[in-house]
């Protein structure tokens, strides 16, 4: 579990219990003026490595990490997975994440209303931007994706608009399906 404000990442006991300190670092504590740090979280398909996106960093990037599943893990097992520099409009903010079958990385990015998948390399395979077909309702602006998950009957994500960010526009609360020809890990 992610604590984007203290910069943290929780281990929860099986079976449930009172969250432990696993990993904290300085870069997991984003930017101080934005205050989104450490935010989506996912286990690779072996449960090998952890992945989590830092939201702001100091310099106004965002990045997606890699961290090693040991019990104790040091800043030597923390190694960026791949950076998404700030755009003169303003933080591309990546926010949820989630892995395809095939391994690839799905990105929700918040600052700028996109969705980046990655490839195993950590290098940028496709952007989807502009107004997603959301069905019956017709086309509908993405609005600060926050959260992806997987509609493998229909190789789909199903992707939240955080529209709660600036603007605020309560009209664009909605989930948005977007065919990747992908079912999810």
């Amino acid at each position: 579990m992610t604590d984007s404000f203290q910069g943290l990442i929780y281990r929860i006991p099986t079976g449930g219990g009172a969250p432990q300190v696993w990993f904290q670092h300085p870069n997991l504590l984003g930017n101080p003026q934005m205050l989104f740090g450490v935010n989506g979280i996912r286990f690779d398909e072996k449960n090998k490595h952890v992945y989590f996106s830092v939201t702001v960093r100091n310099d106004f990037s965002g990045a997606t990490y890699r961290l090693a599943v040991v019990n104790n893990p040091s800043a030597a097992d923390l190694e960026e997975f791949a950076v998404y520099p700030a755009t003169q409009q303003g933080p591309l903010a990546p926010d949820g994440i989630a892995f395809t079958q095939t391994g690839r990385l799905v990105v929700a990015l918040a600052g700028s209303s996109q969705i980046s998948i990655l490839r195993q390399n950590g290098k940028e395979a496709l952007r989807l931007s502009g107004p997603a077909d959301n069905g019956k309702q017709g086309t509908l602006p993405r609005a600060n994706p926050a959260n992806i998950a997987f509609n493998d009957d229909e190789r789909t994500i199903l992707v939240t608009n955080h529209a709660s960010l600036v603007p605020f526009d309560p009209n664009l609360f909605a989930l948005i399906e977007v065919f990747i020809k992908e079912k999810g890990q």
